[in-house]
C-alpha cells in the first residue's frame, strides 16, 4: 500500500509537507502524525475530519481513522477527479468542538495517458452533495417542525360508523 506521512505539530501552524496525488488514482493512505513540541499526541479521545477543497471548487469531507497519534484518510476517486492545486483542512475535535485545525496544499498531478473521465462532484463521507442529502423541510398547514421533529395537528377526531347493507 502506498502511503504518505505528514507531521503536524500543535505548536506549528503548518504541516511538514503537501499532499501529493495523481489524477484518477485511489487507495493511497495519508497518515497525519500529530505531535506537540515533537512528542506524539494521543488522539484516541478525539474525532479527526479531513476536508479537501478541489481545484474546481468542489469538496470532499471524510472522517479519519484514528490510531494513537496518527489520523489516516484513504484517497477516494473524488479526491483525485481533477488535476491542479487544492487545499486541505484537518480538524481535531472533541464532541463537535474544534480543538485544532491544520491546513495545507494538495498537488494533484496530471497523468501522461488516461482513458477515464471522472465527473468531479462534492462528497461528504462517500455521499454526493447535495443529491444524497435531504433538503430543508418547510412546514405546511397544521404541520410544525421543531428540533428536527415533525408534528401534525389533525384537529378533532371523527368517528365513522360502517353502513350495513
Amino acid at each position: 500500500m502506498i502511503t504518505q506521512t505528514i507531521q503536524c505539530d500543535l505548536l506549528n501552524n503548518k504541516p511538514s509537507e503537501n499532499i501529493i496525488f495523481r489524477q484518477g488514482e485511489t487507495g493511497r493512505v495519508i497518515n497525519f502524525e500529530i505531535l506537540k513540541d515533537g512528542a506524539p499526541v494521543d488522539l484516541s479521545a478525539y474525532d479527526v475530519t479531513f476536508s479537501l477543497y478541489k481545484p474546481d471548487g468542489n469538496f470532499v469531507i471524510a472522517e479519519c481513522v484514528v490510531d494513537d497519534d496518527t489520523a489516516s484518510v484513504t484517497e477516494t476517486e473524488q479526491m483525485t477527479a481533477v488535476c491542479g492545486v487544492g487545499y486541505f483542512d484537518l480538524k481535531i475535535s472533541d464532541n463537535d468542538e474544534i480543538i485544532y485545525t491544520y491546513n495545507g496544499m494538495v498537488l494533484i498531478d496530471t497523468p501522461v495517458i488516461t482513458s477515464d473521465i471522472i465527473e468531479s462532484v462534492s462528497e461528504v463521507n462517500g455521499y454526493r452533495f447535495p443529491e444524497d442529502f435531504q433538503e430543508k423541510l418547510t412546514a405546511g398547514d397544521n404541520i410544525t417542525i421543531e428540533d428536527n421533529v415533525i408534528s401534525a395537528d389533525v384537529g378533532e377526531s371523527v368517528s365513522i360508523t360502517p353502513v350495513q347493507y
